[in-house]
């Protein structure tokens, strides 16, 4: 596909995402997706993340797979590193702000 046409695995990802029916695009009209994502109207960053990475793999599925492999582990990174912190701890953070602490490091 050229131009603004999306590739199959850009209509696979807006056939798959979740509740994007409730999302602000019209899912039927792909182009306009593409459109949108330029334009930051989808109102959901991670499906635009994820539609400009599989723009990047055009009809490889193999680098498709990578792209979306790299992203899980990118995600998962920032995720252990978010749980593995106690001055993030909701109930960590309320108690020092009682105590007149300053929760950051």
């Amino acid at each position: 596909m050229t131009g603004n046409s999306p590739n199959p695995f850009q209509l696979k990802l807006l056939r798959s995402y979740p509740n994007v029916q409730h999302m602000s695009i019209d899912p039927d009209d792909p182009v306009a997706v593409e459109r949108d994502v330029a334009t930051g109207r989808t109102g959901d960053t991670l499906f635009d993340f994820l539609w400009i990475e599989m723009k990047e793999a055009a009809t490889d599925k193999e680098e498709a797979l990578r792209l979306l492999e790299r992203a899980m582990e990118d995600i998962q990174a920032v995720r252990d590193a978010i749980e593995a912190d106690p001055s993030l701890d909701a109930s960590a953070a309320t108690t020092e702000e009682e105590d007149g602490d300053d929760p950051t490091p």
